[in-house]
């Protein structure tokens, strides 16, 4: 079940107020999916002010360091984590390719990851 509400525009503290009109619009969800690191942060300082952060799991996005502790600490289930130091690589590999003639892909992927607690627990970047 989907729930839109106010968005969080990417930002903690919006997040939050956004996390909170869900609670009272929704209070049966179960799972958030938040856009970036700082909003899950955000929502989840909304759910445990109202004593729901258990109940309601939630998926940060960025692989952002603050989304990799909140994994370690448990108040965020999983974090999808992009490459962008490989993405840079290819973009600029494609780029020379393109500007002396060759062909080049008209799709390139960059693999992408899932970070969990295991994950955290194992990173020494981490506290």
């Amino acid at each position: 079940q989907a729930c839109v509400g106010r968005p969080g525009l990417g930002a903690r503290g919006r997040s939050c107020a956004a996390a909170e009109d869900m609670g009272q619009t929704d209070p049966d969800s179960e799972g958030m999916f938040c856009i970036n690191d700082p909003t899950a942060h955000g929502a989840g300082a909304a759910l445990e002010g109202v004593g729901k952060l258990d109940q309601v799991i939630r998926v940060g996005f960025g692989g952002q360091p603050e989304g990799k502790q909140g994994s370690k600490d448990g108040k965020i289930f999983a974090d999808p984590i992009q490459f962008p130091d490989q993405l840079g690589r290819e973009v600029v590999k494609v780029f020379v390719k393109y500007t002396e003639g060759e062909d080049v892909p008209a799709e390139l992927l960059i693999p992408t990851a899932l970070y969990y607690k295991e994950d955290a627990m194992k990173d020494p970047a981490l506290k």
